[in-house]
């Protein structure tokens, strides 16, 4: 049975819930079409993102009201309440929004035979500027190409920044190409599809429909694997060497 008492309780929650609602709109807007927009989303960390936010936004605030709340107190000391309550969310919203932010994926590499995210984190660590990445293309994230060091002194000191920073060489900005310049070697390292839509089907289903509503064919692309941080997909490439889409069922049997 439902006391006043609880009932009270529920209701100033739901109110908590509603405006909790309407102020993780911004975040999740951002993170979904700007941060890590498709096929980022699921695949190197935006529903993480999502999923986290949202779980400590609403712990934080309707689930704490609940607790702390009660007809019992003074307007003043609920009034108190709700303020400390509120600080602490935008303070703990403001703080993970601005994590995810320095993890978006903001160049993506190929390197051997794959596609590989680099954040915008890794980049500031190397004292260059997202902005700077606007060289290698229009497309955000740009696809670039990572060409290892010819000279032993530059290879020596892309290995001390990869030991002491942790930043892997292909991740380097002084490695990055544009991707155009080396389509080539990015061709006869991509993959054929045909293989994989003997083994599965949903993705032959899903390349059909992908070419047909581009009035492609299959030639017209080349496949090559990106490794997620949550999720492996194919990237399609198109002949002037920008992504052209995501192909998400190709690793799925």
């Amino acid at each position: 049975m439902i006391t006043p008492a609880l009932e009270r309780r529920l209701h100033a929650s739901g109110i908590h819930l509603a405006i909790s609602a309407l102020v993780l709109l911004v975040p999740l807007f951002l993170i979904f079409y700007s941060w890590f927009p498709a096929p980022y989303f699921d695949s190197d960390g935006g529903l993480q993102a999502v999923v986290i936010l949202s779980m400590v936004h609403f712990f934080i605030g309707p689930v704490l009201t609940f607790v702390v709340f009660s007809p019992d107190k003074s307007m003043g000391k609920i009034k108190f309440d709700f303020v400390v309550i509120g600080l602490l969310q935008i303070t703990a919203l403001t703080f993970g929004s601005y994590l995810f932010y320095n993890e978006r994926p903001v160049i993506i590499v190929f390197a051997k035979d794959k596609f590989l995210p680099v954040s915008a984190n890794v980049i500031h660590q190397q004292g260059a500027s997202v902005a700077d990445l606007r060289a290698f293309g229009a497309q955000s994230p740009a696809l670039v190409f990572s060409r290892p060091p010819a000279e032993k002194e530059d290879f020596a000191q892309m290995m001390l920044l990869a030991l002491n920073e942790g930043i892997d060489i292909v991740a380097q900005v002084k490695t990055f190409e544009p991707l155009s310049d080396h389509l080539s070697e990015v061709a006869g390292k991509g993959l054929d599809p045909s293989p994989l839509v003997e083994e599965n089907s949903a993705f032959g289903e899903e390349l059909e429909a992908f070419l047909k509503a581009r009035g492609a064919r299959k030639e017209n692309y080349i496949y090559v694997p990106f490794n997620g941080r949550y999720k492996k997909i194919l990237f399609a490439i198109d002949q002037q060497g920008r992504f052209a889409g995501a192909l998400y069922s190709a690793y799925n049997s």
